[in-house]
């Protein structure tokens, strides 16, 4: 997907998703001029302390996200550890962005 195809209505919409397959307390905090790069921080640090001590508990969380696991096992498998949480922020917001796009497009009847 590219930034172009982005909006900031749909990084809210993927942010609150993200924040419920978490168990987050609130809603993840983003602002429209740099909501990706926000978001992607937030994420980062959430899966990285997921990863140090929840490492069992965060497969469900993607199923919950409908992120492939293909996809997951090859962030592990072809990233180093330090790069792991900043590779599966991208691949749960990407994923994200594009259920928001296509329910927007949807609504909108342009699919």
């Amino acid at each position: 997907m590219s930034v172009a195809d982005e909006n900031a209505d749909d990084v809210t919409a993927s942010a609150k998703s993200i924040a419920e397959a978490f168990d987050l307390q609130g809603p993840l905090s983003v602002e429209p001029y740099d909501a990706r790069a926000r978001l992607h921080e937030h994420l980062q640090e959430i899966l990285r302390q997921k990863l140090s001590g929840e490492e069992s508990r965060i497969m469900p969380m993607f199923y919950r996200l409908d992120i492939a696991e293909a996809k997951i096992q090859a962030v592990f498998a072809e990233t180093n550890a330090a790069e792991v949480p900043a590779r599966l922020a991208d691949l749960i917001i990407d994923r994200q962005l594009e259920k928001a796009r296509t329910r927007r497009l949807y609504r909108a009847g342009e699919l």
